[in-house]
């Protein structure tokens, strides 16, 4: 093959067995492709990979458009839209309502064989992603492209009409319930900040007050900063110069350091020398505190419970030891978590387009409240009861997910069939 030629992603995956009533089809066949400019007063739109398609003003970090309503492209309800860039990785959605999308995305037009919900969930099964994949063209893997007349050759299982309803019912049912957990979740922690942010302010308890150069605290509270009550540990550097015999371990990044949790579905490893390991060691109690980054993602934090040891941490994640006679880790990881924390370092950190960092220097000037210990330990269970209920939440949510990846297994494919009215 000649240098810069497209070539499929490989060879078309195949269609399993199907119950009778159905048919294979190719995606050409239940779909048109539309390109019709927009129009003024219609809500732009964009794709995503988990979310589908969404107003382009909920993306965090969006790009507004210098485009007229007219460079962009109409998208009527029941349409298709996806990126052509990363529709071997699910990014489609189906249009709710009448919008404007980019041009850069293709829309196609449903025909009146295709359900527009029914598709949204074939188009986002392992198994349809894998056809997809397999019709994209490109040089390499991060260049592939799914153009409409790829797309249009695509097979996939259709089932009649009064069954593609019946199951996007189901699945639709269970999305309700998803989002319900999600809703849970979401008021939960507009209850914790909100709490947070009384605690950290009033205490418990307390009816008498002072005014300090940080705002107005209880009476009995001191506050110092953050190296006189805890010693910050900067992380291992894994491009750094590397000499002597060399150990692996695992290597807590960034992105398992979440606000108020750890992801630690995917801890990597990294090489490090011997005589370096014990400076970057992570201990039960540390509180983990992101560099920065995006601005949700600094100061965030949680506190380590030695789920993984021996573990080291990156230098993008800092590490706060608290002397535990005068700050308990959890009350500290929760300040860090309150706008109080947030305030401080938004206000101190080097700051550029849609990012944000804190240095170990700004990280060691951070100003405590320091209640007693006996109020820290108060405060901290008061949060931990809200913690509780999102936590449960957040289960359910998960164990839903789960639940409906196996349904769309099933339903997608016919192998469990649905009873029809």
């Amino acid at each position: 093959m000649k240098s810069g030629t497209l070539q499929t992603a490989r060879k078309p995956a195949k269609i399993a067995e199907i119950p009778r009533a159905w048919e294979v089809v190719r995606l050409g066949q239940l779909y048109s492709e539309r390109k019709e400019k927009g129009v003024a007063g219609l809500p732009v739109m964009s794709v995503t990979l988990d979310r589908g398609l969404v107003p382009r003003s909920s993306l965090e970090r969006r790009v507004e458009s210098e485009l007229s309503p007219a460079d962009h492209a109409l998208v009527r309800e029941g349409d298709l839209v996806y990126n052509m860039m990363r529709m071997w990785q699910g990014a489609s959605g189906v249009a709710a309502a009448d919008s404007v999308v980019s041009p850069a995305y293709v829309v196609a037009k449903p025909s009146e064989r295709l359900l527009p919900a029914f598709a949204g969930y074939l188009l986002k099964a392992p198994q349809t992603i894998r056809l997809l994949y397999s019709y994209s063209q490109g040089i390499t893997r991060d260049r592939l492209r799914l153009y409409f007349n790829n797309f249009a050759e695509v097979p996939i299982p259709l089932p009649p009409l009064p069954e593609q309803r019946k199951i996007a019912a189901i699945l639709s049912s269970v999305d309700d319930a998803i989002a319900a957990t999600r809703k849970v979740i979401e008021q939960t922690e507009r209850v914790k900040q909100g709490l947070l942010q009384t605690l950290m302010t009033r205490g418990i308890g307390h009816t008498r007050f002072k005014k300090t150069e940080i705002g107005e605290i209880p009476e009995e509270w001191k506050f110092l900063r953050l190296d006189e009550v805890a010693r910050v540990q900067t992380g291992f550097a894994k491009n750094s110069r590397i000499e002597g015999s060399l150990r692996d371990l695992p290597y807590l990044r960034v992105a398992n350091v979440q606000d108020g949790h750890l992801d630690l579905s995917e801890v990597k490893t990294v090489s490090v020398p011997e005589g370096r390991v014990e400076r970057h060691l992570l201990m039960s109690g540390d509180v983990l505190l992101t560099e920065g980054g995006d601005y949700d993602k600094l100061g965030r934090g949680h506190v380590w419970e030695g789920q993984i040891s021996p573990c080291i941490h990156q230098n993008h994640v800092f590490v706060v030891r608290a002397d535990r006679s005068k700050l308990l880790p959890d009350f500290l990881s929760a300040l860090t978590s309150s706008s109080y924390g947030k305030r401080y370092f938004l206000r101190c950190a080097k700051q550029t387009t849609n990012l944000a960092s804190i240095n170990s220097t700004q990280l060691r000037s951070f100003p405590v409240l320091l209640p007693t210990l006996s109020e820290q330990s108060d405060i901290v269970q008061r949060i931990r009861a809200v913690d509780g209920v999102r936590d449960v939440a957040a289960r359910e949510g998960e164990r839903l997910t789960r639940f409906k990846r196996g349904l769309m297994q099933d339903l997608l494919t016919g192998r469990v069939r649905v009873p029809l009215d």
